[in-house]
């Protein structure tokens, strides 16, 4: 299942750690691109969590999804971020698997070789998936440990 869970603990207050990520965040224009070009992810940061994702050349429907939430503690501060599929892809992936799984119910009292192709079909899209959502959840979750890093090391001067 393309879902990951990570926690940070962080040194400073969450105010200053949702500032710091707010100046890497930008909002998208109506075609869904970055507004400032040089910002790290595009979504929205709020006070106590933040959905993002990290901005990537072209179109690559698998980048993750960073959900993050911030909580405040006597030591610091608690971040849990969660990576998965965007909504849309999660859409595109069940109704793909809804109709695989119909074709291949409706094939199995047919003869043939064409009764494993929905199965197939299914197979093809999370065997695609899968691999390259860790493999950009990784690139995410590297990039935002290293802003964080940054961040609370410009809060603690």
């Amino acid at each position: 299942m393309p879902f990951l869970k990570f926690e940070i603990d962080m040194p400073t207050e969450s105010h200053r750690l949702a500032d710091g990520l707010r100046n890497l965040v930008t909002r998208p224009n109506w075609l869904g691109l970055p507004q400032d070009k040089t910002a790290l992810f595009i979504g929205r940061v709020h006070e106590m969590s933040f959905r993002i994702m990290r901005i990537v050349k072209g179109r690559d429907s698998f980048n993750p999804l960073l959900y993050g939430r911030f909580t405040q503690g006597m030591a610091g501060t608690h971040l849990d971020v969660i990576l998965t599929f965007h909504p849309f892809v999660w859409f595109f992936i069940i109704a793909w698997n809804c109709f695989g799984l119909y074709a291949a119910f409706v094939g199995l009292g047919q003869a043939g070789p064409n009764r494993a192709i929905p199965l197939f079909m299914i197979f093809i899209l999370w065997a695609i998936a899968v691999p390259i959502f860790y493999y950009d959840a990784r690139k995410s979750k590297e990039l935002l440990q290293e802003c964080v890093k940054r961040i609370v090391e410009e809060a603690s001067r």
